[in-house]
């Protein structure tokens, strides 16, 4: 019996130090993909969008419907970068007025605005 455990448990630590050792190789995610019909253009720093301001959230987000996006209608909440944050209060905007603006997806946030500047 004591033989039949000293093989037994051989081998368990033979198994867990092989699984211990496994290495697992995990693939960078893919870049974003820009198309000329896309309603944000994409460079080195950010991405680019026109669209309406429609309000200020809380003290640091903003809602801003997007110029030809289809998901949620166009809406889209970002939070405010501490650049924009300082000075958006000065820039008076109103509701309904078109805006273009400058930001960066972030995976399981809002998007950070990193500028915003009045259209005509």
């Amino acid at each position: 019996m004591l033989k039949v455990l000293s093989v037994v448990s051989v081998a368990v630590v033979i198994m867990l130090m092989t699984g211990c050792t496994a290495q697992e190789t995990v693939a960078p995610p893919p870049e974003p993909v820009s198309t000329a019909s896309s309603p944000q253009e994409t460079n080195e720093e950010g991405l680019f969008a026109t669209g309406v301001y429609t309000g200020q959230i809380d003290n640091n987000s903003i809602e801003i419907k997007i110029n030809g996006r289809t998901e949620d209608n166009g809406y889209r909440a970002f939070a405010l970068s501490e650049g924009v944050r300082a000075s958006f209060d000065r820039m008076e905007l109103n509701p309904n007025e078109p805006v273009k603006i400058r930001y960066l997806e972030r995976e399981g946030q809002q998007p950070l605005l990193l500028s915003i500047d009045r259209t005509k």
